[in-house]
């Protein structure tokens, strides 16, 4: 049936744009109550919150084989939106991080410092959906996201999420950058 605008936007961003993962993010979605039909117009309810299992088991083939360090860094990635490539390279081996970019997981962008990010936004989407508080706490521990290159809605997120403090101009970032996204 007919969806709403905001409905549509947040199911082709949490997809990535793939027309397989937007199957699965849509059916996840619908399965927790984050889009629902009112007035016969499916809509979004952003009060609800998904662990995305289709999506993340249409993903999990592209994680098979990989080391703990790279599932890791994987995880990182998908709760900061992106960290300092100096600061991965001090934890992972530049092979291990070779292999990930290699195989599209992970891309390098130039935010003022060379940064990595993950090659695929419904990947980000599904490790999200996949970690629980007190996992969020541990990789919080393990790295804390830079401000200079972490997407700020991430930042923050995954900070309230581990039940972090947020400074505040990363709140104010935050603020700005989710009324930017409406």
């Amino acid at each position: 049936g007919p969806i709403s605008r905001a409905a549509a936007e947040e199911l082709a961003s949490a997809s990535g744009g793939n027309p397989n993962m937007l199957l699965a993010v849509a059916e996840d979605y619908r399965e927790c109550g984050r889009v629902k039909p009112r007035d016969g117009v499916w809509v979004l309810d952003k009060t609800r919150h998904c662990t995305f299992p289709r999506l993340y088991a249409a993903m999990a083939v592209r994680l098979t084989g990989l080391s703990a360090g790279q599932r890791e860094l994987l995880d990182l990635l998908a709760l900061s939106g992106a960290l300092p490539l100096e600061q991965v390279l001090e934890r992972l081996d530049s092979l291990e991080v070779d292999a990930l970019q290699e195989a599209g997981l992970l891309q390098l962008q130039h935010r003022g410092a060379p940064a990595l990010s993950l090659g695929d936004p419904a990947l980000g989407t599904a490790l999200r959906g996949q970690l629980d508080s007190g996992r969020r706490r541990e990789l919080l521990e393990i790295m804390v996201p830079d401000t200079a290159v972490a997407l700020p809605s991430h930042a923050a997120e995954w900070l309230l999420s581990a039940g972090a403090k947020l400074s505040a101009p990363l709140a104010l970032s935050a603020g700005r950058a989710a009324n930017a996204a409406g």
